[in-house]
């Protein structure tokens, strides 16, 4: 009995192994590819979670998948690819101020404070137009830009309150500790229950 469990245990252990260098030779043969489709699943995934939270607190489950076909959409073409070329520019000035000679904590910082700035300036406010166009799609309606830009006025502020309580300590581990090949996973994965808090923000 012992024995068994042992052996099972370590043939579970063997197959997160085998995943893990599979992901790992995806990421080296296609990054992009990867990890668009693994954000559009964790996209999926947090929305999955902000509906049922939705559920509980209004006393109803009714799920709207056109909501989530639409996150999904939307992490896939536009999350992944945006955080896979932003990262690239951050490794890129990493790059730099090592050449130049910077310390390690000072490079982090630089890349954390350029992404909290910029990239934030960058990234949000282009979600709820995304987000718009992806529902669009999935309904094969019109976009309503108008609507979207309502949206973004009325709810981007209290976005950006609530991430600058969350992701700079997310990112100043995932730039000082995390491979540079793994950050893009490491970020989407600390983002799913952030997702479930943004779906609930930006999602109809």
């Amino acid at each position: 009995g012992g024995g068994d469990g042992g052996r099972d245990n370590e043939g579970g252990n063997n197959k997160v192994v085998e995943l893990y260098a599979s992901y790992q030779e995806l990421l080296k043969n296609t990054p992009l590819i990867t990890k668009s489709v693994s954000s559009g699943i964790l996209t999926l995934v947090g929305d999955v979670i902000a509906q049922w939270l939705e559920s509980r607190v209004e006393g109803y489950c009714e799920w709207n998948l056109v909501r989530m076909a639409a996150f999904t959409v939307a992490g896939t073409f536009f999350v992944g690819p945006f955080v896979h070329y932003w990262y690239e520019v951050l490794w890129a000035m990493g790059r730099r101020l090592d050449a130049r000679g910077f310390g390690r904590w000072t490079k982090t910082l630089t890349q954390v404070g350029v992404d909290q700035s910029v990239g934030v300036a960058l990234f949000f406010p282009c979600y709820f137009y995304i987000y718009e166009l992806c529902e669009a799609a999935v309904m094969l309606r019109r976009a309503n830009f108008n609507e979207a830009g309502r949206k973004c006025r009325k709810d981007l502020g209290g976005i950006l309150v609530n991430q600058y309580k969350v992701w700079p300590i997310i990112n100043l581990v995932s730039f000082s500790m995390v491979p540079e090949n793994l950050r893009v996973l490491f970020s989407n994965t600390a983002s799913v229950f952030w997702n479930a808090y943004l779906c609930t923000q930006i999602g109809t």
